[in-house]
């Protein structure tokens, strides 16, 4: 009846994956609400609404990966028939990446070491 239970702490590492995926879900679902609003703009109608002044059909939705500061991200994109995709209003047509991971690549390109060249005359 003496039994202790020891409570295991998380590690620093579990803790920030933990926030990490946190915060993957969070912008995830803020893109994909965004995305939905977007569509519904281009669509006239809501998911689902039927009404007269409807001016195009959903055609079901696409995955694209966004990488972000956070990690990659798998979003839904919806489209319609006619009037192409939400994606390129929001993402844009063919980004991948987010305006800060650009910025890190071309930081760490220009910032990385490089190896001494050295300088050897002709030979003739």
């Amino acid at each position: 009846m003496n039994e202790v239970a020891e409570l295991e702490l998380p590690t620093q590492e579990d803790f920030h994956f933990d926030l990490r995926t946190i915060f993957q879900g969070t912008i995830r679902v803020a893109l994909e609400v965004v995305l939905e609003e977007v569509i519904k703009e281009m669509v006239g109608a809501k998911k689902w609404e039927r009404m007269g002044q409807r001016v195009d059909r959903r055609n079901g939705t696409y995955l694209r990966r966004l990488v972000t500061s956070m990690g990659a991200i798998d979003l839904k994109v919806p489209r319609a028939r006619e009037g192409g995709s939400a994606g390129s209003a929001i993402v844009g047509r063919y980004k991948r990446r987010s305006p800060e991971i650009d910025d890190a690549m071309v930081s760490a390109y220009v910032h990385a070491p490089r190896p001494a060249m050295s300088v050897r005359s002709p030979r003739r």
